[in-house]
């Protein structure tokens, strides 16, 4: 339910960003932040097996990525 309505929210802000980048760097921060969400909850409920404690933080890596590619977009579409 908490990722239908972040997905909903996402998409309907995207839409007032101006900037391409921007709105193309938005959607799959959200979707990778709900899917860092599960997989930590996944991981704790079944008491931290490592498969999923290592995909857990092999997707933060991917996550802050994808953080720094927003921030670079919103940073160029700001002009600064």
């Amino acid at each position: 339910m908490l990722t239908r309505i972040t997905v909903v929210f996402v998409r309907g802000n995207v839409e007032h960003l101006g900037h391409r980048r921007l709105r193309l760097c938005t959607g799959p921060l959200a979707g990778i932040a709900a899917l860092q969400v599960g997989l930590g909850v996944g991981t704790l409920l079944f008491a931290v097996p490592i498969g999923l404690a290592l995909a857990h933080q092999a997707l933060a890596l991917v996550l802050f990525g994808a953080a720094v590619a927003h921030l670079r977009a919103s940073r160029r579409e700001r002009g600064s």
